[in-house]
């Protein structure tokens, strides 16, 4: 039994050293630590964005997976749909859920059409931002839609709440 707990006391010292209350892992294990996969992190980063802006001329930045870009369908629920000078047949967000965001970039936007939920975007006008309201299953002039002296609208941001 002796020999056995020398062992074990020496295989111990000789994977791990505690020297002045700090740990030296040894080379065998330091180097399993160093082939570990790194740590995963959500950045919130909008998959496929580069390929979507290639093809739809739209930025779409980040969001936490709740209002995703989708086809326009004249029968879907539940989605926020942007006209905009730079496609007439319009952009359309499924809702999947509240409370939802997605950060994107939208230019010449004219007219957003909310769905069932409580929602909101924020836009630029002539460099000044501001968030609107978006009615329930109806549209909202945003910049020249808005008002005829003003340029279109860019949108920033789509936000549901409820």
């Amino acid at each position: 039994m002796k020999n056995f707990r020398a062992l074990l006391v020496t295989g111990l010292v000789a994977g791990v050293a505690v020297a002045g209350g700090m740990t030296l892992v040894s080379g065998a294990a330091n180097a399993a630590l160093e082939d570990a996969p790194p740590s995963i992190e959500e950045d919130f980063s909008y998959p496929g964005a580069a390929q979507i802006e290639a093809s739809d001329g739209i930025k779409l930045i980040k969001g936490d997976g709740k209002i995703i870009f989708a086809d326009c369908v004249a029968s879907a629920t539940n989605q926020i749909i942007v006209r905009s000078y730079a496609r007439l047949s319009g952009y359309c967000f499924t809702v999947k859920g509240a409370p939802g965001y997605l950060t994107l970039e939208i230019s010449d936007v004219y007219q957003i059409r909310g769905d069932s939920h409580t929602a909101s975007a924020t836009v630029s006008v002539d460099g000044e931002s501001e968030t609107v309201a978006l009615p329930k299953n109806g549209w909202v002039g945003v910049g020249v839609g808005e008002d005829d002296t003003l340029p279109p609208a860019v949108l920033l941001e789509l936000r549901v709440t409820g």
